[in-house]
Order: structure tokens, then sequence, then C-alpha cells
């Protein structure tokens, strides 16, 4: 009897010991796979949010701290669980989807998410300043009726105005290649009149407001 007694008490033991080391492999499994390479959780709870016509706020989950970030054909990489797509193009749909990361071990490439950016139009960049005309100079012979004008610029149009002492205004507009032998000919003035005149430049053909440097301002003279 003592015998079996003890038989039982070594199988209860053995029983235990069992189950432990089963737990143990058990555990070991969920990190490492059958060569003992620790694995890698697949990201999950893709979302997008913040969404323009340019730019999108990705985030995931995930317990790691290196990510590959693939959208459509581009792959990017980011140190935590979230990422800013930029320069994206309006009114166009991307797919995408997170690897993680952990040392040289890394996970299967996640779900594929997608998201679209509005349509509309981007807000142009501000157009450059320009240099303000320098070296404004009039023909040394002014007529009866009119004057040249000239200035140095690298802008393509100007906008000239040619300013009476009763402060009538003429505007004359027009491309850098207007101008004969170098210079602008005005020849509608008033006779025996004094004037004051200035000019400025633009890149722009339409003239937009904004686009035009500011004004320069010429010497006084008299027809």
């Amino acid at each position: 009897m003592k015998n079996l007694k003890n038989l039982k008490s070594w199988a209860f033991a053995f029983a235990i010991c069992a189950l432990a080391a089963v737990a143990s492999c058990s555990k070991d499994e969920d990190n490492t796979d059958n060569t003992g390479t620790e694995t890698v959780a697949v990201p999950t709870n893709l979302s997008a949010g913040s969404i323009t016509a340019t730019t999108a706020e990705l985030s995931w989950t995930s317990d790691a701290s290196q990510f590959k970030i693939k959208i459509n054909d581009g792959t990017y990489t980011s140190a935590v669980a979230k990422y800013s797509a930029a320069s994206l193009t309006p009114g166009t749909a991307y797919t995408w989807q997170v690897q993680a990361l952990k040392g040289e071990a890394e996970s299967d490439w996640s779900a594929s998410s997608s998201f679209t950016t509005p349509a509309g139009s981007v807000t142009p960049p501000p157009p450059a300043t320009l240099t303000t005309p320098t070296n404004l100079r009039i023909y040394e012979t002014v007529t009866y009726y009119g004057a040249d004008f000239a200035w140095d610029t690298d802008a393509l149009y100007f906008e000239l105005q040619v300013i009476s002492e009763a402060n009538d205004t003429s505007k004359y507009s027009g491309a850098m290649t207007d101008f004969s032998a170098d210079w602008y000919v005005v020849n509608n003035l008033q006779p025996e009149t004094n004037y004051t005149w200035r000019v400025r430049v633009t890149n722009d053909i339409a003239g937009a407001e904004d686009s035009f440097s500011a004004w320069a301002n010429g010497s006084n003279f008299t027809t």
C-alpha cells in the first residue's frame, strides 16, 4: 500500500510538471515562431482623419516602435503609430497598409485601408516679390506732345503712369518687348504741361494687382 501511495504521489507530481511545461510552451509560442524568432503582431485599427485636398493624418494600433507605411506606390517610415501624409493629389483615392518592425523581426502587412482626398483648388504660392524698376530716365528731347521713357527691369510686363500737374493720370501698360529702340514712346500729352511719372512691373500677363512690384518714381518733366 505504501508503494501504491508513493506511485500516486509521483504520478500527481508528474502531471503538475507536465501542465507547467505546456503552459510554458504556450507562453513562448505567443512571442516566437517555430524557429525561435520573435513574432510581431500585425497593426490593426487603421484610421485616416483630418483629410484635406493634399494631406491626411494616418494612425493605427501596435506595440511596436518602428513602422513602414505603404501608400499607393510609395513606402514611408515612422517611429510612432501615426503618419502625416502630405503632397497628396486632390480628388484622388488612396490605399494604404502598415507593417510593424521590432529589431530584425517584422510583421505581415496589415489589411488595406483607403481614403479619398476631396477635390478642390490648391492655393498657389504667392508671387515672387519683384525688384522695383531702376535707372528711370527720359529721353533728352521732350516734344510738344510727348516723351520717351525707359527703365531697367528683368520683369516681362509694365504699367506706366504719367501724371499732370492737374493730377490727370494717363495709364499705359504692355510688355517690355513693346519698347522701340529701348524707349517707350508716349505721344498724347498736353503741351506746356508739367508732369511726373512712375512705373511698376509684373510677370503676370493678366496683371493681377498682387503680382506687381512697388512703384518706382521718375523725375519731373515739362512738355
